[in-house]
């Protein structure tokens, strides 16, 4: 009997296709809109936090414009800052970004020149292609050692372990090692560089006046020489760079900013824009405003159901009363109403899935910023079928105990 009420259920909607496509419908986009904000959600922030220093997401990035003697940054500055934060942060490191003269033979070249304190290459994952890395006594003490990145090969000239290099015409070091360039494929702000809409990213900056300081450009590329900052004693360090954990990112750049603002600095603080967002009191409120939204398609969408259900009743009230002549109980027409309700709204949640995600996914494609992606929220899926199933059972039960009470005698009277 349950088969054949399955049965008649699934033949009354193929019965009237327009009506079943708008009403999935209805359940479609309420499932799709419940669905594709955590789908992003949650994709993003397990992204960030395993490829957090790939993609930068657990960079504060501290850089000064211009300024008198009295107010730059200090290598002294810097230890106070480890003191201050310590057990908060997973590294501190300074250094001084800027050009110099490379003499090779009888030819000078300008190249980028990073002097870098010993927590430079703990900070940074470095590709070491030959050679090795200078030893932290070698940088606490200013030996004159240098690492040198792959793409640095002044006139064709490719630089190897155990060459000697003349900076300045005066300063001489020996390259222990050769290491892949070290910059990202982000901005400072964890936008993509290459993306579709990263010049219009850049434009808004640069209309908004965000201020840009001296290097910057050179630390996105990562590429270089470098050397200890003590070689250069007269060098201060114009970037401080604080890695620590993606969620901690956006307290640490305010107390950061803070800090350095009680001592009379004038910082420009950056940090990934994704960290920021993922991580704050508005995406809880977004997500919170999401649960009420669906919540209330929801149901608009059962009140629909509820509605094209009780005109399916009027409609069908001599199908019903032949039915119930032929012997059916009027526990089978109830079921028989429920069914067709709650299924309807099954199949709109089925299909609301890979739509949801698929919004989820044209949302990642849109947006330039790193590591914005999505992943399957499976606790949310569920949830979202089994409120999907029951708004059916309850949009059917008022139009099911309608069909119930039709009277066969009275209805086949007149026909």
């Amino acid at each position: 009997m349950l088969l054949r009420i399955v049965r008649t259920a699934l033949r009354s909607m193929l019965r009237r296709p327009i009506r079943t496509f708008l009403t999935v419908q209805g359940v479609l986009w309420g499932t799709a809109l419940g669905i594709s904000l955590p789908a992003v959600l949650s994709g993003s922030r397990r992204t960030a936090e395993a490829d957090a220093q790939r993609l930068g997401t657990d960079r504060i990035l501290i850089g000064q414009l211009p300024a008198p003697e009295e107010h730059r940054f200090d290598w002294s500055l810097v230890r106070d800052l480890r003191r201050a934060f310590s057990g908060r942060v997973r590294v501190i490191t300074a250094y001084t970004v800027r050009y110099t003269q490379l003499n090779i033979g009888n030819a000078t070249h300008e190249v980028p020149l990073f002097l870098v304190d010993e927590e430079f290459f703990r900070a940074h994952s470095l590709t070491l292609l030959n050679g090795r890395f200078p030893r932290p006594v070698e940088i606490r003490t200013g030996e004159a050692v240098a690492v040198v990145t792959q793409g640095v090969s002044p006139a064709g000239k490719r630089l190897a372990p155990g060459t000697v290099l003349t900076l300045n015409g005066r300063t001489k070091v020996r390259v222990v090692g050769v290491i892949r360039p070290f910059g990202m494929a982000t901005d400072q702000f964890g936008y993509y560089r290459r993306h579709v809409f990263s010049e219009l990213v850049q434009d808004a900056v640069q209309v908004l006046g965000i201020a840009r300081p001296p290097g910057l450009g050179l630390i996105l590329r990562g590429e270089g020489i470098l050397v200890p900052h003590r070689l250069f004693f007269s060098a201060y360090p114009n970037w401080i760079e604080v890695r620590a954990e993606p969620r901690r990112v956006k307290q640490l750049k305010d107390e950061l900013f803070a800090w350095l603002a009680e001592r009379g600095y004038e910082p420009v603080v950056y940090a990934n824009v994704l960290a920021l967002v993922l991580y704050s009191e508005t995406i809880e409120r977004v997500r919170e405003l999401n649960r009420v939204v669906f919540a209330l398609a929801v149901t608009v969408g059962a009140i629909v159901v509820s509605c094209l259900m009780l005109l399916s009743v009027w409609e069908r009230r001599r199908e019903i009363a032949i039915r119930r002549v032929e012997g059916a109980r009027w526990w089978h027409v109830v079921a028989q109403f429920v069914l067709e309700s709650a299924t309807m709204c099954f199949v709109g949640g089925l299909l609301g899935v890979p739509t949801g995600l698929g919004l989820a996914e044209l949302r990642c494609r849109l947006t330039p910023a790193a590591g914005v992606t999505w992943a399957v929220p499976v606790a949310e899926i569920m949830i979202t079928l089994c409120a999907v199933v029951i708004a059916g059972v309850l949009a059917g039960l008022l139009p099911a105990v309608h069909a119930a009470r039709v009277d066969p005698v009275e209805v086949l009277r007149f026909e």
